[in-house]
């Protein structure tokens, strides 16, 4: 199918990353809580959720997961035959569009899409100002919405096929090239049984190789969501008319170290073999992460990528007095870490409820030190679910009494934010620290435990502070000169 032997093993690495890493990870967890707190060898013969490395760093699947993933490569084999019967009787429409994979779900609620459509229209990600058609992938099913020519939908690529404009010839022709690719996949699999894993990059061939033949197909977007996966058609299809697109909304990836420990500056390995022509970051600094990374790629910094756009209305004040807005990161459960084999965090329930206290007893004596009122406003990333511990919950509920402290909507905009607020406050290293840092706000990264270390990176206006006296002198600096 055009893929050469080199690019097909780099998509099967970043497949095996993806998973083994988990239970890897898993495992070497359980060791320690035994006491062995050396990482699982690899020298040893290891089974890691069906992936089998032997000692001499053989790698099999095993025949369940082999027969699982060649029965998922059939159903959505076939999955694509109705598809192409509905394409017969659909109406054809869009002559170019480009999909957007990995928008986070807030994004896609109803209340959000209007403000997701100006961003993609009018904002700083040029492939989306002058395209037909947006094709945005939904986390559930097809979302009944068009905001001028942005439809949503739970596969993206499988619906642009039906609808696009196409010659009626290559429609026509394409049942051959489909049965084509499952000869090819089958005696692939059977062959080299390891690329059974890749079973959606070559059930989906087909589909995207008729798309970049009839030209309907003009970029593909895809986020931080999919660091781990670029099917080959996404980037190594022979003939490929299309760019692979990386859009980062956030900027948070680099590991936390600690001053006493040997923890040193290693990345997830799944970055490594991240494989996309161009990445959209928040500033030119940040390519500097990437390629410590590993990542390669051409770099364009286009400010926050937070899928709505900044107001050029500045709105009026709401408080008197300062306000501090602060960022936290909820901490997750117990058996959610255990389920990824974190055997700890630093965004634990201590840290999290000792950073938001050391904040609120701060922010008393700049109180009693300016002679002025003080309002906290904190915004959460996303909002709780199961994942995330319930005793936190129940910490921010009793905050919330308080008049001076206030939680908002995840879904309220960090631009309005930074314009009502004098400053921030977040956990290392959060990006909303950078939006109001463009914003040319101050923004503090708080360490409330004094053992991580700082980086060298931060801006003009942005502050690493560690331990609660700290905070408090630099938190009296800053608001004496807000005054």
């Amino acid at each position: 199918m055009g893929y050469s032997s080199e690019a097909i093993k780099s998509r099967l690495l970043q497949k095996i990353t993806q998973l083994i890493t988990g239970p890897y990870l898993k495992q070497s967890s359980e060791h320690c809580r035994i006491g062995n707190c050396t990482p699982v060898n690899f020298d040893n013969n290891l089974d890691l959720g069906g992936i089998r490395i032997s000692g001499r760093r053989k790698i099999k699947v095993s025949s369940v997961l082999y027969i699982k993933y060649l029965t998922l490569f059939l159903a959505e084999w076939l999955y694509i035959w109705l598809v192409w019967l509905k394409s017969l009787v659909c109406f054809k429409s869009i002559k170019n569009a480009v999909i957007l994979y990995g928008v986070p779900a807030a994004e896609l609620e109803s209340a959000n899409r209007r403000r997701l459509a100006d961003f993609l229209h009018a904002g700083p990600i040029r492939i989306f100002n002058n395209v037909e058609s947006i094709f945005i992938q939904s986390a559930g099913e097809n979302i009944k919405a068009n905001n001028n020519n942005i439809f949503y939908f739970k596969y993206p690529l499988f619906d642009l096929f039906a609808k696009s404009n196409s010659p009626k010839l290559d429609r026509m022709l394409f049942p051959i090239r489909h049965i084509e690719t499952f000869f090819s996949f089958i005696l692939l699999s059977l062959r080299s049984p390891l690329t059974v894993l890749l079973y959606r990059d070559f059930s989906e061939h087909s589909v995207a190789q008729f798309l970049n033949r009839s030209n309907a197909l003009k970029g593909i977007v895809i986020t931080n969501s999919n660091w781990a996966q670029q099917f080959l058609w996404m980037n190594k299809l022979i003939g490929r008319k299309y760019k692979l697109h990386m859009a980062l909304y956030s900027q948070n990836n680099s590991p936390i170290l600690y001053k006493d420990d040997n923890t040193c500056d290693v990345y997830h390995p799944i970055l490594r073999h991240l494989n996309v022509d161009h990445v959209y970051t928040w500033d030119c600094e940040y390519k500097d992460t990437l390629l410590r990374m590993g990542i390669h790629s051409d770099t364009t910094a286009i400010g926050p990528i937070l899928w709505y756009k900044d107001s050029s209305i500045v709105s009026k004040r709401i408080r008197r007095g300062l306000t501090f807005c602060i960022f936290d990161v909820i901490p997750q459960s117990r058996k959610n870490l255990e389920a990824r084999g974190v055997l700890s965090s630093y965004y634990s329930v201590e840290n999290v409820s000792l950073f938001i206290n050391d904040i609120i007893s701060a922010t008393k004596e700049v109180e009693k030190y300016l002679q002025c009122d003080v309002h906290i406003i904190m915004k959460q990333k996303r909002r709780p679910s199961d994942q995330h511990s319930k005793s936190y919950a129940l910490i921010l509920k009793s905050l919330e009494s308080n008049d001076s402290f206030s939680v908002l909507s995840p879904d309220t905009s960090l631009y309005e934010l930074a314009d009502q607020s004098d400053l921030s406050i977040s956990f290392p290293f959060t990006s909303s620290a950078h939006v109001f840092s463009f914003k040319g706000k101050g923004s503090i990264f708080y360490d409330p435990t004094m053992e991580i270390l700082g980086y060298d990176g931060l801006k003009d206006n942005m502050y690493f502070v560690s331990g609660y006296q700290e905070l408090t002198a630099t938190l009296k600096v800053l608001s004496e000169k807000l005054q």
